[in-house]
């Protein structure tokens, strides 16, 4: 069913509200991980790409500003899509010591948290608790 004009306004206003909570946890580091954030960007840029195609069908006019507004919402949220691959990027390290994941997610992040992610990078290890020396753990970059 295709919306109204006061609804598609209404929901337009909501999309960018949405962005922009995204954007402002983005930048406080209020995410716990980056799948975390990707998934929030991945929802926002669903909802807009469908009040692009809703914005078309109701006024039918490329140059229209709520079409204008979303285009540019959209290209914002690409740009946080980027600055998510970048925190993404990970890194291979071979331990020099016996260290549990706890231990190195504290080493390298100050977050003993995070070592969660190290986990799911690491699916192989057997033992979380205790990784041998020489062992090649894979872990997001700091």
């Amino acid at each position: 069913m295709t919306p109204t004009a006061t609804e598609l306004r209404a929901s337009v206003a909501a999309a960018i509200a949405a962005s922009a909570a995204v954007g402002t946890s983005a930048a406080a580091g209020e995410y716990s991980s980056v799948l975390e954030l990707e998934a929030a960007v991945a929802s926002c840029r669903t909802d807009i790409h469908a009040l692009l195609e809703d914005v078309t069908t109701v006024w039918g006019l490329e140059a229209n500003p709520l079409l204008v507004a979303l285009r540019e919402l959209a290209a914002r949220l690409l740009d946080l899509r980027e600055l998510v691959d970048d925190a993404g990027a990970t890194v291979e390290e071979v331990l020099d010591r016996e260290l549990s994941l706890v231990e190195l997610a504290v080493l390298r992040y100050d977050d003993w948290t995070r070592w969660t992610e190290i986990a799911d990078l690491n699916r192989a290890l057997s033992t979380p608790a205790r990784i041998p020396a020489g062992i090649t753990v894979v872990r997001y970059a700091e």
